[in-house]
């Protein structure tokens, strides 16, 4: 039975040395980072007789924060089939969700959150394989609507003792139909996307990614999430971004609100005054939030359900930090302050 885990906990090494060739991954232009978002993405793993593990890893290269979805896939040969997924972090201030193909052989998931430059997530799939191992290449991509550079946004690693060829940057997507454009707030309308270059697509309505997305070079079957008014529809591979030709309106009432938010504790309640302090907060219904000192917003700001961080902006005396999600703002509390100091 295939599964799909996603946990928090301290970071699992991946099991034994590579087989094979060393991953490759697309270099980046030399010299300086590209100004703005960059993630790139790079891949290593063990695949033995029977079975293996394998490591996708995700990273922010450029000047900027990564933020939002970033969806990360893998390829596997015909004779290799996914088991389960687990992304593993000591924190816990993102969401993910995973799903693997019923043959196995494909593995999407999609990792929302803020993490700055140089800050590295990954996702270990566990694998069956043959006996004995052919030779073979694995693929791995990564695609962020934000992201300015595709030339690292494709990984391949060898197995069997096949050399891992230079990763194929896909060709930037082009949108030039969908053939719907309207349904109820509540979501579950399914879209048809025409185009090319689709192939490895995560669709986006507005800040939202669809569910049941199905696609091939020319075209994407894509399921709306709940939103209200107009949204844009956005295409986003590892070879680029594209927005379609017209948003899609949602009619009729919005989705319910999420429930509020509530801040049980910071686990950093000071800092200096020119800020730049990491502060981790806790409590529950804190998904996609923003938060606050006082007035101010954070910086570098990630919410999972249960956690927050962020980097404090500049500030003086004693302000209350609170959470703001589509489902309110989180009540002031004794245990919400924060004290710049010096």
């Amino acid at each position: 039975m295939k599964r799909k885990l996603a946990l928090g906990c301290s970071a699992l090494a991946l099991v034994g040395a590579l087989a094979g060739s060393a991953p490759a991954m697309a270099a980046a232009p030399s010299g300086t980072p590209v100004s703005g978002t960059d993630e790139a993405v790079s891949l290593s793993g063990e695949v033995v007789p029977g079975y293996g593990d394998l490591g996708v890893y995700w990273t922010p290269v450029g000047t900027a924060d990564t933020t939002g979805p970033t969806q990360i896939t893998l390829d596997l040969p015909s004779w290799m089939s996914a088991e389960d997924i687990m992304v593993t972090d000591s924190t816990v201030d993102f969401t993910f969700t995973s799903a693997i193909s019923p043959d196995g052989h494909h593995v999407t998931a999609v990792f929302t959150g803020t993490r700055k430059p140089g800050q590295t997530e990954f996702m270990e799939v566990h694998v069956t394989s043959a006996n004995p191992v052919p030779a073979s290449v694995i693929t791995a991509t990564v695609s962020n609507r934000d992201d300015r550079n595709p030339a690292n946004n494709v990984a391949t690693l060898g197995i069997g003792g096949e050399s891992a060829p230079p990763p194929v940057i896909p060709a930037a997507p082009q949108v030039r139909s969908l053939d719907t454009f309207t349904g109820p707030g509540a979501g579950g309308t399914t879209v048809n996307i025409g185009g090319t270059g689709l192939t490895n697509s995560m669709v986006l309505f507005g800040d939202t990614p669809a569910t049941g997305v199905s696609c091939t070079d020319t075209s994407c079957t894509a399921t709306t999430p709940g939103g209200w008014g107009l949204a844009p529809v956005t295409v986003v591979t590892p070879g680029g971004t594209a927005y379609a030709p017209g948003a899609f309106l949602y009619t009729g009432p919005p989705p319910p609100a999420p429930p509020a938010p509530v801040l049980a504790n910071l686990w950093v309640n000071s800092g200096p005054s020119a800020g730049g302090n990491w502060v981790a907060l806790g409590g529950t219904n804190l998904t996609g939030g923003q938060v606050f000192f006082g007035d101010r917003p954070g910086q570098d700001v990630s919410c999972g359900a249960t956690m927050c961080t962020a980097t404090a902006p500049a500030g003086t005396g004693t302000v209350d930090v609170r959470v703001l999600t589509p489902g309110g703002i989180t009540a002031v509390a004794g245990g919400d302050q924060y004290t710049y100091t010096g």
